[in-house]
């Protein structure tokens, strides 16, 4: 994952490294690189199945682990002939004048600060490797695990965002392998391979230690200390192995939400939406007394996984709501990354609305505001992080614009954070709590059994009121949530015996 992405530069210090401990001595496998090819190339295959092994260990986020394994193999020998073919050259300038013997001992001293710096970083893919990547893979299961819960939830976005930049890493690197796979086809010799290496070399930073690898590694290490804090090394380890079974599957979506009856007519209210007049839709003025100055924004609020998302949807399909806002439904995901210029390309995307990639904020706005005049819209802002607190002003004009929509127009907005709620909303936030003990029970069993009617299954009959019992004794760590739920009742179901559900009971959830 992010780690086998910051690593990838480290190639050639594991095998600068690695060859070090040999009998050759360092300026002999730099200057002897034809010679000593087949012995490099063995020590990259050592030094990759380490990072492969720290890429199949990771969550999936990395890319294919065969292109890096030829990217590696090109790097080691041609980064070391690069590095030598430049001291070689610098010393046949500095042996036609005065102090020859000088240049030579820096060339020495120079190539010994490679070598060193890239033992370092050797040290450092070791450290991650032994104390980091063996658990990132279970981290980031449990932190989906936990994502129910606000901190846990906040915690995961920080790993990906780790990830995410180590993806762009090894977009580099393809990049460079790319080119030399082009340049060796063209049969331009060895002084053209070494070009790409040279460039890879200036674009991380080389004579500042790698500085881009270094930064994802110091923010990984920081990122496993801070789980470290929040105790989730901790979960038992035979649980750890059964968080993600082979055989599970997803469950099926229930038709209809559960036990939510009641809240989708709260909020159905709240958004006033309003019956029928003899079989036809209540019709809304398109003149501009129609219009309001100000656009109605109500915040759904809640823990992770507690089911704003699935309300939202729910209240987006209803007939009724579908006819309010005559068809004009808007569905934008916002997540983690606010940003308004975004955020009014996707609206009007959404309105049928071609678009410049040149378009100034100032002319999106024009454009939204024209969209938007001759409509009654619902716009849905599904998982609005707390980035938007830090563009406080950009979000008051992405209002301000919408509310030239005609009368009724509203924003719903889903969000775990009250911070958030209370900065957007012109009116109440509607708190979506976990679901009622009864209700959630009846949930709880649909996911955690293999059918409505497994209490007729002969095989059930003597250990399902067991099975039962350990249920109803993990139902309080859930807290209600749908998500939490379904995500436990998928691991129960795959295997119904009570050895299996008694250690999920004494697990941390």
């Amino acid at each position: 994952m992010a780690m086998g992405a910051g690593e990838l530069l480290d190639p050639t210090g594991t095998v600068m490294g690695r060859s070090r401990r040999s009998d050759y001595p360092p300026l002999l496998q730099c200057l002897g690189y034809h010679s000593f090819g087949m012995h490099l190339v063995g020590s990259a295959q050592l030094a990759m199945d380490k990072v492969v092994g720290i890429l199949r260990g990771a969550a999936g986020l990395a890319a294919d682990a065969n292109a890096f394994w030829e990217f590696f193999s090109w790097v080691t020998p041609h980064v070391l002939a690069a590095v030598c073919s430049q001291q070689q050259q610098q010393q046949q300038v500095d042996s036609a004048g005065i102090g020859s013997a000088s240049a030579g001992e820096r060339r020495t001293a120079t190539l010994h600060q490679i070598q060193d710096d890239l033992q370092k970083l050797e040290h450092n893919l070791w450290v991650i490797q032994t104390t980091i990547a063996p658990t990132m893979h279970d981290l980031i299961d449990r932190l989906e695990w936990h994502s129910h819960k606000e901190t846990e939830a906040g915690h995961l976005r920080q790993i990906k965002d780790v990830a995410y930049d180590a993806e762009d890493l090894l977009d580099e690197y393809n990049y460079y392998a790319l080119k030399v796979k082009v340049k060796a086809s063209k049969n331009l010799g060895q002084d053209h391979l070494h070009e790409p290496f040279l460039e890879f070399l200036d674009n991380v930073n080389f004579g500042g230690k790698f500085s881009k690898v270094m930064e994802i590694q110091e923010r990984l290490k920081r990122v496993f200390d801070q789980s470290n804090s929040l105790g989730l090394h901790k979960t038992p380890k035979k649980f750890d192995k059964i968080v993600r079974p082979e055989t599970c599957r997803v469950l099926e979506e229930p038709d209809e939400i559960f036990g939510r009856e009641k809240e989708l007519e709260d909020l159905k209210q709240k958004l006033r939406v309003r019956g029928h007049k003899r079989g036809r839709p209540v019709a809304c003025s398109t003149t501009a007394e129609a219009r309001r100055t100000e656009l109605l924004v109500l915040p759904i609020v809640g823990m992770g996984g507690v089911g704003k998302t699935t309300m939202a949807q729910q209240i987006c399909e209803d007939g009724v709501v579908r006819n309010h806002f005559n068809n004009c439904i808007i569905w934008i995901c916002v997540s983690d990354e606010f940003e308004v210029n975004r955020l009014t390309r996707d609206v009007l995307k959404s309105l049928g609305v071609k678009l410049q990639d040149s378009d100034t904020r100032d002319t999106l706005m024009v454009n939204l505001r024209d969209s938007v005049k001759s409509k009654k819209f619902l716009l849905v802002l599904d998982d609005m992080w707390d980035d938007v607190l830090k563009d406080e002003k950009g979000w008051r004009t992405f209002h301000r614009t919408l509310s030239n929509g005609l009368q009724g127009s509203m924003i719903l907005v889903t969000t775990r954070s009250s911070k958030v709620a209370n900065l957007v909303s012109n009116s109440d936030p509607y708190e979506l709590k976990g679901l009622q003990d009864d209700v959630f029970w009846d949930f709880f069993k649909l996911c955690a059994f293999k059918s409505n009617g497994s209490r007729n299954d002969p095989e059930m009959e003597h250990i399902r009121p067991e099975l039962e019992r350990i249920g109803r004794a993990i139902l309080p760590k859930l807290k209600g949530s749908p998500l939490a739920a379904k995500t436990l009742g998928r691991l129960l179901k795959s295997n119904l015996r009570i050895e299996h559900w008694e250690d999920i009971l004494r697990s941390e959830l």
